[in-house]
């Protein structure tokens, strides 16, 4: 006996299921993903192995580590650290203090406030003391425990602090701001005194005032400052009267020590010089080259630190 055949509806109902139903797509295997992933190439690897081959082939530059003639410093009349005390160090630790004091306040940013740390001498015109006093003040710091000072030369036009401190240097300050490939480490020598970096100026070339407002010069300095908290950077610039540059560098600075020689430098040239910095709130100043009758109490301590035989 012969089997019915299927219902119509029965087989049309099959068959649009069959029609509704997506075609089955090829299985996709492990070691078929693993030889696609193969012919593409790993682009953040080669980096990775470029950059470890590189950082192999050149280690990272280290800052040249110069040795200072304390003897002709000392001569000089600059204050040694741990040297006995004397009528001249005790001035510039009451300096000091009010520097430190100054640079501990922690800057308004939203109020156009500027770091402490960073810290100009100059005068008004030549030959008032300014180099002397810049010195000084860093080697008064850098006797602190807590602080590590960077001494930049920025008188590119008579260079004293390469000269005072009997090194040589081929580049600095200069070459920092006018050539991007010139790291820190290039130009940076560190001295035989603890916690004392010195930065000379380079080579004068043409448009360093240009080159002081540049866009390179703020990096240069807002990098300083993030990358070395607990160093104060002083510049050495020169006289306000003579040159341009530090009117540009009061626009960076959080403190200004203004030399001024006794009997010498008139009330009108003064007035010039600190209007040309005004663009610094926190401006200092210093009498430099008193008579001993000004400060004759101040000097009876000399006595006092005289151990007792």
């Amino acid at each position: 006996m012969k089997e019915p055949a299927p219902n119509l509806i029965t087989r049309a109902a099959a068959r649009l299921r069959q029609a509704a139903s997506p075609p089955t797509a090829p299985t996709e295997t492990l070691e078929d993903r693993a030889a696609e992933a193969s012919d593409v190439p790993d682009v953040a690897a080669a980096h990775r192995a470029a950059a470890a081959k590189k950082a192999v082939l050149e280690p990272p530059r280290r800052s040249e580590i110069v040795t200072i003639d304390r003897g002709a410093l000392a001569r000089a009349g600059v204050i040694m650290p741990n040297a006995q005390r004397t009528r001249t160090s005790e001035e510039f630790r009451i300096v000091k203090r009010q520097v430190v004091a100054e640079a501990l306040r922690e800057p308004d940013v939203d109020a156009g406030g500027r770091n402490g740390r960073l810290i100009m001498v100059t005068s008004s015109r030549p030959r008032e003391g300014k180099t002397f006093t810049a010195v000084n003040l860093a080697f008064s710091l850098a006797s602190e425990r807590d602080f590590k000072v960077l001494l930049i030369d920025a008188d590119v036009h008579r260079q004293s602090l390469v000269e005072l401190f009997g090194v040589k240097a081929e580049k600095g300050w200069v070459n920092l701001l006018a050539d991007s490939s010139v790291e820190f480490s290039d130009v940076l020598l560190r001295t035989n005194v603890p916690n004392l970096s010195l930065l000379p100026s380079g080579k004068g070339m043409p448009g360093v005032p240009e080159l002081l407002s540049s866009k390179r010069m703020g990096v240069l300095v807002n990098e300083m400052v993030q990358r070395y908290p607990d160093r104060f950077i002083i510049f050495d610039a020169p006289p306000c009267l003579a040159s341009s540059e530090p009117s540009i560098l009061a626009g960076y600075v959080g403190q200004i020590v203004f030399v001024v020689e006794s009997h010498r430098t008139r009330r009108e040239e003064v007035e010039s010089a600190l209007h040309l910095i005004s663009a610094c709130g926190n401006i200092f100043l210093l009498l430099n080259k008193t008579e001993n009758f000004l400060t004759d109490d101040f000097g009876a301590y000399a006595d006092y630190y005289v151990p007792e035989k």
